[in-house]
């Protein structure tokens, strides 16, 4: 005998499992941070949210053995980094994926009725296309999960991913649930889940991501006006709150080795009161070294404490 799997599984792996609308659109872009995305741009619209990135993309054969196999993680597997990396500070570290259950694409479903997944590699010719409706799944719990279609197809349509790349992954989810609105209060609690995902000591832009929301645009005007904070705003780049606490309210002391010179500095509160090179005769053996030691004062740890609730 085998086990049969009902088409009510996919509630069970999405909408009651990951319980609100932050933690899904958490796990999407963790996602295209796994596939070596560098930008990702979140949109909201009337009734459509668009996940873009610029990630490594999926081959048609990617989305019909991997993105449609339920449970499947490339990750776990081994598979994930056997092409179409991007030149990252990932790529130059021992890395841990951010995701790696092979679920977190029904997050999808959590925040919409349809999904269009539009993707493409860098050795692909065409954007391969595949359209999802996750309501034919709740029409009748008998029916097998693998016995209902996805309709998929091939476009040659100049679509654009972010920063122009040749490759990436785009998801455009449309059936929002009428009683669960994306308000601006709504946003702003999301922009703050995803700042975890910034690197705060991080002075390259290594991962962006971007929220974009028209009908937002003339109130972020009336908050910049006031001077408001800029997790106070909806629309732009997010920046981890904490860096410009380290920036304004610490003292810190930079090391960098580069070749035979040691350099040091030490920055008070953001402004520069020490620097000094020397040679470096007792660590040879190092190279491209960084330091970066951060003092906090009892406000600056009052702050970061307040960040992190």
């Amino acid at each position: 005998m085998r086990f049969k799997i009902s088409s009510a599984l996919k509630d069970l792996i999405g909408k009651d499992l990951i319980v609100n609308d932050n933690i899904a659109i958490f796990e999407l872009v963790k996602n295209s941070y796994d596939a070596y995305a560098t930008k990702v741009e979140i949109k909201f619209e009337e009734d459509r949210i668009i996940i873009a990135d610029n990630g490594k993309g999926m081959t048609f054969d990617d989305v019909r053995n991997k993105w449609l196999f339920l449970g499947f993680s490339a990750k776990k597997d081994g598979s994930e980094d056997n092409h179409g990396k991007n030149a990252s500070y990932r790529d130059r570290i021992k890395r841990h994926y951010a995701g790696a259950k092979g679920i977190g694409r029904f997050s999808c479903d959590r925040l919409g009725q349809r999904l269009v997944l539009s993707t493409k590699n860098e050795t692909s010719s065409k954007i391969t296309q595949i359209f999802v409706d996750w309501s034919e799944f709740e029409r009748n719990q008998r029916t097998e999960f693998a016995e209902i279609e996805i309709e998929y197809k091939y476009i040659d349509a100049n679509i654009h991913f972010p920063n122009d790349s040749n490759s990436g992954t785009i998801l455009e989810i449309t059936g929002l649930p009428a009683t669960d609105k994306w308000t601006r209060k709504k946003i702003l609690e999301l922009k703050r889940s995803l700042e975890k995902l910034i690197n705060p000591l991080s002075e390259t832009n290594d991962f962006q991501i971007e929220i974009i929301c028209d009908s937002e645009k003339d109130k972020d005007s009336e908050e910049i006006a006031n001077n408001k904070y800029d997790r106070d705003i909806v629309n732009g780049l997010l920046r981890n709150s904490i860096s410009s606490i380290f920036n304004i309210k610490t003292t810190l002391i930079e090391v960098q080795l580069n070749n035979n010179t040691i350099y040091t500095k030490i920055v008070d509160r953001g402004i520069e009161i020490y620097r000094i090179s020397e040679n470096n005769y007792t660590f040879a053996e190092l190279k491209d070294v960084r330091i970066s030691l951060y003092y906090l004062n009892r406000s600056a740890k009052s702050l970061v404490s307040l960040k992190k609730c």
